[in-house]
């Protein structure tokens, strides 16, 4: 019986890790240091937003030592587009997770950033390297 605890403990800590493969495997729309996955899906997104049509999104960057950072978005008619940011993964994060209701995602030329938020004034999104 203790073994099986134990090898149930095992699993439970190793299986709250949130690597790259869990990240393409959920669909997520990856940045990895500018280099995209799924960019197509966030695009999708925003024109769901600007059709006023229910929708949700993960976007997840990864640090330079492999950490993730979940970005979690929604929008719907009642509460407009949500955010929750979840950088607690990162080892050189100092930031609480937060959720916070944001006006926009703006498309510039290095990327997308959502701006006009309660909490925080912009994050990037993504990232397109040069």
């Amino acid at each position: 019986m203790k073994k099986l605890f134990l090898l149930s403990l095992v699993f439970l800590l190793y299986g709250c890790g949130y690597d790259l493969n869990s990240a393409i495997g959920n669909g997520d729309v990856i940045d990895r240091h500018g280099n995209l996955k799924n960019l197509y899906k966030l695009e999708n997104f925003i024109v769901d937003m600007n059709s006023d049509k229910e929708s949700s999104l993960r976007v997840t960057q990864f640090t330079e030592e492999g950490d993730p950072i979940l970005i979690d978005l929604s929008y719907d008619l009642d509460n407009g587009l949500l955010m929750e940011y979840d950088s607690s993964r990162d080892d050189y994060s100092n930031l609480e997770p937060f959720s916070t209701q944001c006006h926009s995602i703006e498309h510039v030329v290095d990327g997308y950033y959502i701006s006009g938020c309660n909490e925080i004034d912009e994050i990037r999104l993504v990232y397109y390297m040069n």
